[in-house]
């Protein structure tokens, strides 16, 4: 629930019961606390583990640099692996990736991320 419904429904309450003083710092307290309440229980589904594969790169500059996996339908994946995965992968390659997909940022903007689980380079045809 965001401030402003908050705020709209807490008045609505107040106007209609006509509380004020002590009722109204109560009325106040509980709606806080239900609204925290809620937000602290939402949660989101387990992010699909998911199997991609296309063609890796690194972009970007030092030190905003990332691991890029771009498929076929040009879809872009950031790639969140061990230092000992990144530094053994060479670029540009053909990989196929198992790994959790989730939505973080990437240069303050949002972008899909996996969480490698399991990476494999493709042989070249």
């Amino acid at each position: 629930m965001t401030v402003i419904a908050m705020s709209f429904y807490l008045n609505i309450i107040r106007d209609r019961f006509q509380l004020n003083g002590a009722l109204n710092a109560c009325l106040i307290v509980v709606v806080l606390s239900i609204t925290a309440v809620g937000c602290a229980t939402q949660h989101l589904e387990d992010s699909a583990i998911i199997t991609v594969e296309g063609m890796v790169t690194v972009r970007g500059n030092v030190p905003f640099n990332a691991v890029i996996l771009e498929t076929d339908g040009h879809n872009l994946y950031i790639l969140k692996m061990d230092a000992a995965t990144r530094d053994a992968l060479t670029t540009p390659a053909m990989i196929r990736v198992r790994g959790r997909l989730y939505l973080d940022t990437w240069n303050a903007l949002p972008f899909a991320h996996l969480e490698v689980i399991h990476l494999e380079r493709q042989d070249a045809e």
